[in-house]
Parts: structure tokens; sequence; C-alpha cells
């Protein structure tokens, strides 16, 4: 696990250097019209928060609505529990609440849709290394576009 947590933070560095979000999403971040908690599950040798991480964090920047907060998926499980992803405590996942009085808006993870798709076809059918090269391999081709998109969808619809 440590040697992933490294793998991690080198990756999580690179991606804060290189993400740049879209004009259109940072135009949607700083419309938030209230103030919303982003509430993110997430361990540190989880390779899928790497990717997501470091954009979540700069969305949450855009905004002067939004704060982030990062909570260990394995310290929270009833909160964990009540967002599996098909049955699994799969990580990140973020849930966005409402400050004022903490009802949720809405909440998105464990990785971009697209992804989560190619997943579920691939992880019966390779051996661990395998499925996380090929995870890899798509964030890297992706480059943050997809988790942009789905967030300014999202956004949109959490902010009516």
């Amino acid at each position: 696990m440590l040697g992933y947590a490294k793998l991690n933070l080198h990756r999580m560095s690179r991606l804060d250097k290189l993400t740049s979000l879209n004009a259109t999403l940072k135009t949607a971040l700083e419309s938030v019209s209230e103030l919303w908690i982003w509430l993110v599950l997430t361990e540190s040798w989880c390779g899928d928060a790497a990717q997501s991480i470091p954009v979540l964090h700069q969305m949450a920047e855009q905004s002067p609505n939004v704060s982030i907060r990062f909570l260990l998926r394995d310290k929270n499980p009833e909160l964990m529990n009540a967002y599996l992803t098909n049955g699994g405590k799969s990580i990140p996942k973020l849930v966005c609440v409402r400050a004022s009085d903490l009802t949720e808006l809405g909440s998105w993870g464990p990785r971009p849709a697209a992804l989560q798709t190619l997943f579920l076809e691939w992880r019966d059918k390779m051996p661990f290394p395998e499925l996380a090269e090929r995870l890899q391999r798509w964030y890297n081709e992706d480059r943050t576009q997809s988790i942009q998109h789905e967030f300014l969808e999202l956004i949109t619809v959490w902010n009516r």
C-alpha cells in the first residue's frame, strides 16, 4: 500500500500542475449561488482518487461557495456504506451537500462514467496489474476532460 501511496502522490502532483479547468466549467463554478460542501471519501492508495482529487480540488478552489473536505473511507464506514457502488466501497466518492441545512444535492464517483463502464467490463477478465495499467492509460489520454464534463452537468443540476 505504501508503494501505491507514493506513486499516487507523484501522480497527484503532476496532475495538479497540468490540469486546467475549461472556461465553461469555471463559469458554472463561479455561478454556484449557495454554500456547498463537497465530502470526498478517499484513501491514499487509491489510483482513481489520485486521478480525480487534483481536479476536484481545483474545481472547489474556483468557486467561493464550494468547500471540499476529504474523509478517509475506512475511518467513515457509515458514510461509505451509504454510497456503495454496485455493492462495493469504491472510491473516490464525492457527496455534495448544501451547507445551510446539509441536504444532499447529489453524488459522483468513483470514476468518470465512460471509464466505469470499461472497468466493469475489464475487472473480471484480467489480473489487477493489467487492469490498473489500462485505467492509468485511459486517464492519461482523457486528461481530466470527462470528469470536467460530468461536473459541468452536475453543477448545472445542483445549482437549480
